[in-house]
């Protein structure tokens, strides 16, 4: 399962490299797609600029916490549309993948109620 979560990364960017250049000629798609990555964008240097080395910190994390909707999917397309270095965010979110798996793998052996 771990690898099926990490081998999704690399469809996933061809996918939405892809399918977003040929959406990008659509001017109602482009419009919306822009005013959305302004404010995002505006978002993300705001808080790059307090805080920079989160960045890459902050996609782990998102990846890593086990719970619906985060993980290698949700990881990969937020570091599209923030346009995060590809190589370092694959390693990111490959790493973090892992790590998940190795807590869900933990939490199913009762390895956590231990310390309950």
């Amino acid at each position: 399962m771990i690898a099926a979560n990490i081998l999704i990364i690399f469809p996933i960017f061809f996918f939405l490299d892809n399918f977003h250049n040929k959406l990008m000629k659509l001017s109602f798609y482009r419009r919306l797609f822009n005013a959305y990555l302004r404010k995002l964008r505006k978002k993300v240097d705001d808080f790059e600029k307090k805080k920079a080395v989160y960045g890459f910190a902050a996609l782990m994390i998102f990846v890593a916490v086990p719970l619906p909707g985060t993980g290698a999917w949700t990881g990969t397309i937020i570091a599209w549309i923030l346009g995060l270095e590809r190589k370092k965010s694959i390693i990111s979110i490959a790493l973090w993948v892992i790590i998940a798996g190795i807590l869900i793998g933990l939490a199913t052996l009762g390895v956590f109620n231990l310390f309950i």
